[in-house]
């Protein structure tokens, strides 16, 4: 069964936790360690969000 967007979003905040806690500890083996993706750990350290935090394209605008 595939992982939920918030099992994977707690993976990456589990080694970017342990990242901090070890300076020296480099991204490849703490994503490997906690199972989280590479990619999506180094963006999140980097300050990208995750799309889906994100406003939606094409929203029907309300008039207050």
């Amino acid at each position: 069964m595939p992982l939920t967007h918030d099992e994977i979003e707690a993976a990456i905040a589990e080694a970017s936790a342990a990242m901090d806690l070890d300076p020296s500890l480099k991204g490849t083996v703490a994503a490997r360690e906690f199972g989280a993706n590479y990619t999506r750990l180094m963006a999140r350290r980097r300050g990208c969000l995750a799309s889906n935090t994100c406003g939606r394209h094409n929203k029907k605008l309300t008039i207050p």
